[in-house]
This record gives C-alpha cells, sequence and structure tokens, in this order.
C-alpha cells in the first residue's frame, strides 16, 4: 500500500510539473511581438506630450492606437509598462499576473530578458533598470 502511495504520489507530481511547462516557440514568438510593442510605447513615451498620471493601460492605448494589432498576441497575457525619464520597459506576465515571462527594455533591438526560462518561475516584477541598459 505504501509502495502505490508513492507511485501515485510521482505521477501526480509529475503531471503538474508538466502542466506547468511553458511552450518555448510560443515564448519565442511572444518575445519577437513584445520587442515590436516595446518600440511602438517607448517612441510614444519619448516623442508625445505623456502625463505622469497616465495608467498603463492608457499608454499601451495610445502607443498602439496607429496598429492595434501590436496587442493581440498578448490578450492571453497581462502587460505592465514602467515609464521613467522617457524610457520604457515592458514585462508580459502570466494570465493571472503572478509570473513574470517576458521583460524588455524599449531601447534595445532584441527581447532583454527571457523570465520564462527561470525554473523557479519568476515573479511578475520588474527586474531591469533602463538607465543600466539605454
Amino acid at each position: 500500500m505504501k509502495r502505490f502511495i508513492n507511485v501515485l504520489l510521482l505521477v501526480l507530481l509529475s503531471a503538474c510539473a508538466f502542466a506547468q511547462q511553458i511552450d518555448s516557440e510560443e515564448m519565442y514568438t511572444r518575445a519577437a511581438a513584445l520587442t515590436k510593442l516595446s518600440s511602438a510605447v517607448q517612441a510614444f513615451v519619448r516623442y508625445e506630450s505623456v502625463p505622469d498620471n497616465m495608467t498603463e493601460a492608457e499608454v499601451l492605448r495610445l502607443a498602439t492606437k496607429h496598429d492595434s494589432g501590436l496587442l493581440v498576441p498578448f490578450s492571453a497575457y497581462q502587460l505592465r509598462v514602467m515609464r521613467l525619464n522617457r524610457q520604457v520597459i515592458m514585462l508580459m506576465c502570466s494570465a493571472d499576473g503572478t509570473r513574470g515571462l517576458l521583460e524588455d527594455v524599449g531601447c534595445t533591438a532584441r527581447l532583454d530578458k527571457h523570465h520564462w526560462q527561470s525554473s523557479k518561475g519568476e515573479p511578475c516584477e520588474f527586474t531591469l533598470k533602463a538607465s543600466e541598459i539605454c
């Protein structure tokens, strides 16, 4: 009986681990889309008069007004925007907002950080500093 319980527990834990795996192909596709989006948001913040009290959602909406398709790849995720001194950092998190997946500084050409590759599961928090990268 004890052996049966151990095997059952092992199967359940394996199933949970499998269910939480992230599709790497999907993440690389989202990474490419996030670099495009962060460039658009960066240009909006840098060259438009954006009030400090504008919400993240308003920034995203106005920055993508010319091409709302930029937001389509992220419909199943939460997007965060941090602005500081006309620099932008974008963070894509899981749908429930608990896990950070991708982070990008708008001034760079490629995605800056793949949080999803971390085995411990990174929280949905900004980790990059635009002042050190830009």
